[in-house]
């Protein structure tokens, strides 16, 4: 899925998650792309060719009950999601990681208070 940031006031640009699409943002002004949308575009002959679909092969028959959309996030593994250890998709994890280094930049930048959150300790040695 693509990833949109609203920078309309860049001071407090922000993703928007009601857009998931090229056509989408370009019905808005001022909606760029993320770096990982852009560089999407650059396909690996071995992850994309080789790697990719011979784990996803191997996922799905490990897990037959699994929709392929889960058996996709597996693909390149799990970590453990810090609050309650469950695995979750390392995609998911990064994400996370990549929001909570917004927020800690937004907050720096404006000078407010932000809530805990367990993503932190990955966070901040961006800051730093």
């Amino acid at each position: 899925m693509a990833h949109f940031y609203d920078c309309n006031d860049t001071l407090d640009a922000f993703l928007r998650e009601d857009i998931s699409t090229v056509a989408q943002a370009r019905k808005v002004r001022a909606i760029y792309p993320s770096v990982t949308t852009v560089l999407s575009i650059c396909k690996d002959e071995f992850l994309d060719g080789i790697y990719k679909p011979r784990k996803i092969t191997d996922l799905a028959r490990e897990n037959p009950t699994l929709p392929w959309q889960a058996v996709e996030k597996m693909t390149y593994g799990t970590r453990q999601h810090p609050s309650d250890g469950q695995d979750i998709p390392s995609s998911d994890f990064g994400t996370a990681v990549h929001k909570r280094i917004e927020e800690l930049v937004q907050a720096k930048l404006h000078g407010h208070e932000v809530p805990e959150c367990p993503f932190t300790e990955w966070a901040t040695p961006f800051l730093d």
